[in-house]
This record gives structure tokens, sequence and C-alpha cells, in this order.
């Protein structure tokens, strides 16, 4: 038997406002980054609200200027309904386009690579589903947030 092939479906546009970049340094895992999480937007179809502020994402920048994401903040449903979400990924390019997204250059993202996957946790009946799915998105930088659309697979 062929095993089904598996296909995308939208879930949500997520723009998520990030406050001031904390730069630890170099520790025992890697260039340290932290990028605190500070509010945002989550428009789709099956869920819609607001992030709240209070998460981060833990980077690692590799030698190369990649960066390891590591999020965990929350959703607020409209309905009020709270989703924990965690992301984990990678952003990487050429030099000169991290450079540029560094210095908080506004940059084409087609120029560089940035996915990450996504999971939730919820206690909400109407929200279940989301916690048994696997999703994946794409993502743009901007001076001042992290823009992505995601997609659950089908």
């Amino acid at each position: 038997m062929d095993l089904p092939v598996p296909g995308l479906e939208f879930l949500a546009h997520v723009e998520v406002a990030l406050g001031e970049l904390l730069d630890l340094g170099t520790t025992d895992a890697g260039h340290r980054r932290i990028v605190p999480i500070v509010g945002g937007t989550v428009r789709g179809e099956r869920f819609s609200g607001v992030v709240l502020p209070g998460g981060a994402d833990w980077q690692v920048v590799q030698d190369d200027g990649a960066v390891v994401i590591d999020t965990r903040y929350t959703w607020r449903a409209d309905d009020g309904a709270l989703a924990h979400i965690r992301t984990a990924g990678v952003r990487a390019g050429p030099p000169a386009v991290l450079d540029a997204l560094a210095r908080g250059d506004d940059v084409d993202p087609a120029a560089y690579y940035f996915r990450v996957s996504a999971t939730f946790e919820t206690s909400a009946p109407r929200y279940r589903w989301m916690t048994r799915v696997l999703t994946v998105a794409t993502a743009r930088r901007t001076p001042s947030a992290v823009v992505y659309d995601a997609y659950t697979l089908t």
C-alpha cells in the first residue's frame, strides 16, 4: 500500500512583536541571544486572537551566522481560550543578508531561509485538535517583528 503524501492546510497568519534583543555572548551552549516577545496577532479561520507578552526566543547563533530558533509564548483566542505555542527552526542565508537582518534592515524573505515547526498545548476542548497536528511555517524577520504563515500537515 502506498502511504499518503502529506499536504499543507493554512492555519494562521501570525505577527509576533519583539522587544529589545538581549545578547548574552558565548555561553556553554553557544552564542546565546534572548529576544522577548511583547505582543502580536494571530489570524486564521480556525484560530484567531492575540500573542500575549511574556514569551521569548532563546536563540543560538552559529558560527556562520545561522540562527537556531527556540520560542515559547502564549496565544489568547478571541473567545478567551489560551494556547501555549513552542516553535523550533532555523534562519540561515548568505552572510551579507544575515548581517542586514542583524542591523534591522527590512530584507526580502526570498533572500534567506526561515522555517519553523510549531507545537501547541491547550486545555480548551474546542482547540484540542491543535495538539494533535504537526505544524510548519515559513517566516520573515522585520525590524520589530517575526511574521509567519503557519500550516498544518495533512
